[in-house]
């Protein structure tokens, strides 16, 4: 799961995901592959789209009682 600032109109989901997906396309497939020859030559919009089902949620629930710990990425 990915968090993005907080998007007002859904026609922004699109926007949101094709300026952060170059990001969350090499951060997934680093954990499949640290090797990145045997990454996909391209890493269009389009190849993201056909390694990823994408699914955009307006809310997150943490039930944990431990405090959230903010990670540079």
């Amino acid at each position: 799961m990915y968090l993005v600032s907080q998007i007002e109109d859904s026609k922004d989901l699109e926007k949101a995901l094709k300026k952060h997906y170059k990001e969350i396309f090499e951060n997934e497939l680093f954990d499949w592959y640290t090797d990145e020859s045997k990454w996909p030559k391209k890493s269009c919009i389009m190849v993201f789209k056909e390694f990823f089902e994408v699914e955009f949620n307006e809310m997150v629930i943490n039930l944990s009682r431990d405090d959230l710990i903010l990670d540079e990425v």
